[in-house]
């Protein structure tokens, strides 16, 4: 393009702002100015510096009502159109408070707008994206201006879908758009990790609380780097204490973890476990695989049963299937000296974790069937109840008519995620507006400060029950799944949902003892007297474990139990199930 300096436009950016102070019931918005000098521009401050003023100042004795006036930061450049210094002096405008310490914009003579800055995957097919959640997003949103805040505030979403993948890049641009340009408030998503890993650290200099309903990588549970996140999901932090509960139970000591290094999230989940195990312990035995790179299944699991019969498959759910074929091929299974645990968080259709199923409708589906009863799988509680049945069928209407997302065409439904997010923001809202009741504006825009308020808190969600502890993390409800070797399909056992430290104990057989976990029976009087029934009451024959679980933080116990009415009196668990 031909520069022409006599048209070179740098001209005027105004960079919005209110301050979070309140001087004499005054609230001075602050307006960048950058503007070259010194080159003899027809707009440069000198010629432009007087229009300026007498602007600001008709703006606030004309147009602005009492309770708020603008000030103006100026910062000039010169040696002609440079754009670095512009850049840098725009830089400089927000250090200054422009645009920095994130803003609120008086719509009306009566209410302020708080924005909040959404930035979700599209367009990528993933379980938190942008066609999936926008519409409970804004379910959640009119729902906080409708029954939660108070009526002289109003909240605005702005936002951005980024496409490519987990795309760092573009997230964290649109991050620094929604903070310097758009002043928001908080920040949603992004979802998946290598997008909200920048976006979270930013936010945490920017001082801007984030919320996500995803964001499970452990990494995050380390707040000093991410200060001001809040995970509304769960963390895969939390599943090396539910396979070290069985691990340490059978007294299994040496685990192997396989984990996919072409497949994102199940390379981050297997690298999660690895950390995690060892400070549980543990010394897992890791195997890395490129599934891209057509891989030999029998020579992995060959290599890794030289050191552990007990295998966690962290990869796409073909990659599962086939490693379990190469199992039975092997005679792993049959042997009943191995067992294999897999993770499917949620049943989702799409290609983002892959089919974790043992039918595909070809010739190998009954290998697979046999081998899959030598599984454990580990998957989150997914609510039930008129509440989510409600959310559930909002979210379906709105996603079609707003984002052209069908769900029915799709056979999908709303799944665990979609929910969190709705409940990070109606959790938000109700913060704000307890915040703005008790200690002003001034502590809605500390984003440090707001997000300690978000932190151990308990609430009822969509989602179920919702325990933040005090590093802001939820508490999650698991569920442990065995296949029934009469129908072909996983099932969670009865009980207590496996909310940590809801203890529950249950009666089980391994192959080759007729069908895995599958049969258990809760026994009936309270947990310590099970162990002498167990034997009496089993259906699976003459080899029985007692298998007890005790999955919930000590930190979220009391909280737990107040939440759960079949929690009884005497402070045990009591499972009734007549014997066989």
């Amino acid at each position: 393009m031909k520069r022409h300096s006599s048209r070179c436009l740098i001209a005027l950016t105004f960079v919005v702002a209110l301050i979070g102070e309140n001087i004499a019931n005054v609230t001075y918005i602050r307006v960048g100015i950058i503007l070259g000098t010194g080159n003899d521009s027809p707009y440069d401050l000198e010629r432009s510096g007087a229009a300026i003023d007498l602007a600001v100042d008709r703006v606030n004795t004309e147009i602005l009502n009492d309770r708020y006036k603008i000030q103006t930061v100026k910062r000039t450049f010169s040696g002609g159109c440079d754009v670095t210094q512009s850049t840098g002096c725009m830089l400089y405008t927000w250090l200054f408070g422009a645009v920095f310490i994130g803003c609120y914009i008086p719509v009306g003579a009566d209410v302020i707008t708080l924005y909040m800055g959404v930035l979700l995957e599209t367009g990528n097919d993933e379980p938190g994206d942008m066609l999936r959640t926008g519409a409970a997003i804004e379910l959640a949103v009119e729902e906080v201006n409708s029954n939660i805040l108070n009526d002289n505030y109003h909240l605005v979403t702005i936002k951005r879908g980024f496409i490519g993948g987990c795309n760092a890049t573009t997230a964290q641009g649109y991050a620094a758009d929604m903070a310097y340009l758009k002043g928001v408030a908080a920040f949603v998503g992004p979802g998946c990790t290598l997008a909200l890993d920048p976006v979270a650290r930013l936010a945490g200099y920017w001082n801007i609380p984030i919320l996500t309903g995803l964001g499970d990588s452990g990494r995050f549970k380390n707040k000093a780097h991410f200060q001001t996140l809040t995970r509304f999901s769960y963390c895969q932090c939390r599943l090396r204490k539910v396979f070290g509960t069985i691990f340490s139970y059978f007294h299994w000591t040496d685990i192997t973890v396989i984990m996919d290094r072409d497949h994102e999230h199940s390379l981050i989940l297997g690298e999660t476990l690895d950390v995690g195990l060892q400070k549980g312990g543990y010394k897992p035995n890791i195997v890395k695989f490129y599934s891209q790179n057509d891989p030999d299944y029998e020579d992995i699991l060959r290599d890794a049963s030289e050191i552990s019969r007990i295998m966690v498959i962290s990869a796409h759910g073909d990659d599962v299937r086939r490693f379990l074929i190469a199992a039975y091929d092997l005679g792993y299974p049959q042997s009943g000296e191995y067992v294999f645990l897999d993770v499917e968080l949620i049943h989702f259709t799409s290609n983002y974790y892959g089919d974790h199923s043992w039918y595909r409708g070809n010739d190998d589906d009954e290998k697979a069937r046999k081998a899959y009863e030598s599984m454990i799988r580990i998957g989150l509680y997914m609510p039930t109840g008129d509440l989510f049945t409600d959310f559930e069928r909002k979210v379906k209407i709105n996603a079609k008519r707003d984002y052209n997302f069908d769900y029915d065409a799709r056979r999908e439904e709303v799944n665990y995620f979609v929910g969190a997010f709705y409940d990070a923001i109606i959790h938000y809202g109700r913060q704000v507006n307890e915040t703005l009741d008790t200690l002003g504006m001034d502590a809605v825009l500390d984003g440090y400060r707001m997000t300690r308020r978000l932190w151990n808190q308990t609430f009822q969600g969509v989602t179920g029950p919702v325990f933040l502890d005090d590093n802001g993390d939820r508490d999650t409800n698991f569920k442990i799944m065995d296949m029934n070797p009469e129908t072909g399909i996983f099932e969670d056992f009865d009980g207590c949902h496996r909310v940590y430290d809801c203890v529950f104990l249950s009666v089980l057989c391994f192959p080759p003892y007729k069908g895995g976990l599958y049969g258990m029976k809760f026994c009936k009087s309270h947990w310590e007297e099970i162990l002498s029934e167990a034997s009496v009451n089993a259906p699976c024959g003459s080899w029985i474990f007692d298998f007890l679980f005790s999955i919930m933080m000590v930190s979220g116990a009391s909280r737990a139990m107040e939440q759960f009415p079949w929690y009884p009196e005497g402070g045990f668990l009591e499972f009734l199930c007549p014997p066989e």
